[in-house]
């Protein structure tokens, strides 16, 4: 019997989870709506056609971002097309349609150098100025993202938060995904706020036998999505994608009242507590336990301490340290900025005492990472009873295992870990980032909020107050002489 032909392109598949449709072609994945709809079929035919038309050289370009790529069936339809000023004179015989996905401009990497405007199809004319005809917001979304990816994280592989929730934006707009973006006004925004506000968020439990749950979104959340779509077209006009009269106008709409909206207010977040600390900790990985515990010791972000390398640290004995190892950062989460202060953190007698360990095991490896899931991965490999490399405690050994290994943790792998031995110990559940509240605060009920504002990194006292809240201790102690 003769083998069965392979497929001549490159085959959808379905995504167990979200039940969404993806291929991947040219090594890049592509997300086509929910599987077996007519839009997957049409993602996936106009994808297959882009890509045969370069012989398979390159891939093809980008659709929207979001997860559900299909229109709502109430989505509004683009409006009828309007004459503006100079393109009256112009025949529509002589108006070259714009493609739906115009190839991506490119972006310059650098931070010192002027960034280029992207590509833009000329028809469109007001006020002695050219727009791009044709564009729509979904286009106008996909070479925003692309612009942040390039220009706002430039090590690609962690995200920053200014992505997320710029992508967070995009999703929003996936009812006007083919709407004329220079036409997008204010009644439309209006729209996309009372989405936000009817439309719950539903989420997925670490616990497979547990339903699904579903929470309306926050008023600061949609108040920080509207805000992201406003920037999105402030960043439009600037480079003349969309007319400079579309940020005045997305400007009249008004955020989201505390009291006067179905939106509930987001509980902040706070501090989390050592008792629950400790008890987590036996739950956890020895180098996610050794991570937290430094990372409380400390005060710094949770990006910061997994991305720790022995050749960061000053372990000098100079007078001005005063026995203090001086940890010093070059890309931390603001320094894209032009006007950031350098980031230094001064690591202390317990904090040296724990990374001590870690620091001789890396002696002859000063640029690799201290806290690195390859210790995790060596050390379930030896509990298992497999072939590993040969060493002691003191080499690094790393196991030969289908799975390739990171050189350091990501934000979602940590939290992630944090929330299963949350749920193996049937604790309350926490993440990594109170843990710099934890600190804050106590350094400013022990010091003051200046020492707080130094041990934070911050430029501006005010996000200081955000972390290092005041305690209410105090206020008892001073309502005894009262």
């Amino acid at each position: 019997m003769g083998r069965r032909p392979k497929h001549l392109h490159p085959q959808p598949k379905l995504h167990d989870r979200s039940g969404h449709a993806r291929v991947r072609i040219s090594g890049e994945t592509f997300w086509l709506g929910r599987f077996g709809s007519n839009e997957a079929a049409a993602e996936y035919d106009r994808l297959i056609g882009e890509w045969l038309s370069t012989d398979r050289q390159r891939p093809p370009s980008r659709r929207p971002r979001a997860a559900i790529q299909a229109k709502a069936p109430n989505a509004p339809q683009p409006p009828a097309p309007q004459k503006h000023g100079v393109a009256d004179q112009t025949s529509d015989a002589d108006r070259q349609p714009a493609s739906h996905c115009s190839p991506e401009p490119e972006l310059s990497l650098g931070r010192g150098d002027a960034e280029p405007a992207p590509e833009q199809s000329a028809a469109v004319t007001s006020d002695n100025k050219t727009y791009a005809d044709g564009l729509t917001v979904g286009e106008l979304c996909n070479r925003w993202l692309d612009w942040i990816e390039r220009n706002r994280c430039p090590e690609g592989r962690d995200k920053t938060s200014l992505y997320y929730s710029a992508r967070q934006a995009t999703k929003a707009l996936e009812d006007f995904w083919d709407y004329p973006a220079h036409v997008f006004g204010s009644r439309n925004l209006l729209q996309v706020q009372a989405k936000l506000v009817h439309t719950p968020v539903v989420s997925r439990p670490l616990d497979p036998k547990k339903p699904k749950k579903a929470r309306p979104r926050s008023r600061t959340t949609v108040n920080d999505t509207i805000n992201r779509i406003r920037q999105m077209f402030k960043w439009g006009a600037l480079y003349e994608l969309v007319p400079d009269d579309r940020v005045p106008v997305l400007q009249l709409v008004p955020p989201l009242l505390s009291g006067q909206t179905a939106a509930p207010d987001a509980s902040k977040e706070k501090a989390v507590s050592d008792t629950l600390v400790d008890a987590t900790l036996p739950h956890l990985p020895p180098v996610i336990a050794d991570l937290i515990r430094f990372a409380r010791l400390v005060g710094c972000r949770p990006g910061e301490a997994r991305k720790l390398r022995p050749c960061d640290i000053d372990r000098r004995p100079l007078p001005e340290y005063k026995g203090v190892w001086v940890w010093r950062i070059t890309k931390y989460k603001n320094s894209w900025r032009k006007k950031h202060l350098p980031r230094a953190i001064a690591v202390g007698p317990k904090a040296q005492e724990l990374l001590g360990p870690w620091l001789e095991r890396l002696r002859d490896r000063p640029d690799s990472h201290v806290f690195s899931p390859k210790f995790s991965e060596r050390r379930l490999t030896l509990s298992r009873g497999k072939d590993c490399c040969e060493g002691d405690d003191s080499t690094i050994a790393i196991p030969v295992t289908k799975r390739l290994v990171n050189d350091f943790y990501s934000k979602d792998s940590l939290n992630k870990c944090i929330a299963r031995g949350c749920l193996r110990g049937r604790l309350q559940k926490w993440n990594a980032g109170q843990l710099r509240h934890t600190r804050l605060t106590e350094v400013r009920e022990t010091h003051s909020l200046d020492v707080a504002q130094a041990v934070g990194g911050h430029s501006n006292v005010n996000t200081t107050e955000l972390y290092a809240t005041i305690a209410l201790s105090k206020a008892i102690e001073a309502a005894k002489t009262g």
